[in-house]
């Protein structure tokens, strides 16, 4: 911790398990893992707040815990040249913390995240790269549950020139609880063949 001379070293257990399968012959793949990690010893925040100041400080604990799933299946269209991927990743976090209290209360987190998108891989053509990511956030502190909820779509489009041009366009819609937003970018990149270096025009909205 900053400014202190007492420094506790951090101990946590750390659990997990990957599996990837790959079919060379139908062209998908799947991958999964799983994490666990057990705090022994850490730091964690405790706050004093009142009307006109925030206090900070930190404290050690034993306890809490942190889970991690993580799923995806890839599969390639060759007719199509065209890859999709459908993904998802799940995360469960409690931690100890103080406000305004000598005790300390668990706030738990959950974290659920949904995705599915596709790349294409022409020669000739533009090439496209779109999606679609849900997203949630769950919290619990004192009895108190708060949510948020995200969307996200995207659409991606990129061409070769002469083999050193690049020209994207990249367009991004959220809605997150109950506002939207939209970006759309443009990008021109140059990759001269003999230069060491490579140059960009980047338009934003």
């Amino acid at each position: 911790i900053k400014g202190s001379s007492d420094v506790k070293l951090i101990n946590n257990n750390s659990y997990g398990i990957n599996y990837s399968f790959f079919n060379d012959v139908k062209r998908y793949s799947l991958d999964a893992s799983f994490l666990y990690i057990k705090t022994q010893k850490n730091y964690a925040s405790q706050s004093e707040i009142n009307q006109d100041f925030i206090f900070n400080n930190y404290f050690v604990f034993k306890g809490g815990d942190f889970k991690l799933g993580k799923l995806s299946l890839t599969n390639y269209i060759r007719k199509l040249k065209l890859a999709t991927m459908i993904e998802t990743q799940q995360s469960w976090t409690n931690n100890p913390i103080k406000i305004n209290a000598d005790n300390f209360t668990e706030i738990k987190n959950r974290v659920s995240l949904y995705k599915i998108s596709g790349t294409t891989y022409f020669k000739k053509f533009c090439n496209f790269d779109f999606g679609y990511t849900y997203n949630t956030n769950q919290s619990e502190y004192n009895s108190v549950k708060s949510n948020s909820k995200t969307n996200e779509l995207f659409v991606n489009v990129n061409h070769t020139f002469f083999k050193t041009w690049i020209a994207e366009i990249k367009s991004n819609y959220y809605y997150v609880n109950s506002d939207s937003y939209s970006f759309i970018n443009a990008l021109i990149t140059f990759n001269p063949d003999i230069s060491k270096f490579s140059y960009n025009l980047l338009v934003n909205n």
